[in-house]
């Protein structure tokens, strides 16, 4: 009766947790820029949160509690790896493309993959704290407010950290 009761409890979860897999990945290989990387990330992260399952369920939008621990779980991660995280100023800015402003052709869509990838190449040229801040505010759409909670950091210092990396963006984009 427990396996039984175990393996309801994986299903349950696995269902609730299925719509944002794809959304943890995708941050985490923004964070990490290693296919390999990421999907270590993203499994212990789902490991250690079917611990946490009814936590989870009593949570109203869990989007923004998952993205948090992914965010402390890459930091966990890199710092077991023995690479500590990149705090210094570089400079970056994006005009960046969207599906929706490109057109419906096949060379558009290639124009815009290429554009996609010398986003990836500059976002990868960023100090880890520069580009935490882009992924979570330009890509994943969080607030100043959201995200200075999620980094343990003043308001203030999220909105200075998005403006320089910002700058070090465009900077970067505009040698390319």
């Amino acid at each position: 009766m427990l396996f039984l009761s175990d393996r309801n409890a994986r299903k349950k979860y696995e269902q609730f947790i299925r719509p944002y897999v794809d959304q943890l990945y995708s941050m985490a290989y923004r964070l990490s820029h290693t296919p390999h990387d990421a999907e270590d990330i993203t499994q212990d992260l789902l490991v250690k949160l079917f611990n946490q399952t009814q936590k989870l369920y009593a949570l109203d939008d869990p989007k923004p509690y998952l993205m948090r621990s992914l965010f402390n779980q890459y930091v966990d991660y890199m710092r077991k790896q023995g690479r500590h995280l990149n705090t210094t100023d570089t400079d970056i800015d994006n005009e960046l493309a969207t599906p929706e402003t490109i057109q419906s052709t096949p060379e558009a869509a290639t124009e815009f993959d290429l554009s996609a990838e010398r986003i990836d190449r500059a976002l990868a040229c960023l100090s880890d704290d520069h580009r935490a801040v882009i992924v979570l505010h330009d890509i994943e759409g969080f607030t100043f407010d959201e995200i200075s909670e999620m980094l343990h950091i003043a308001k203030g210092t999220a909105k200075s950290r998005h403006h320089r990396a910002r700058d070090a963006l465009k900077n970067h984009l505009a040698k390319a």
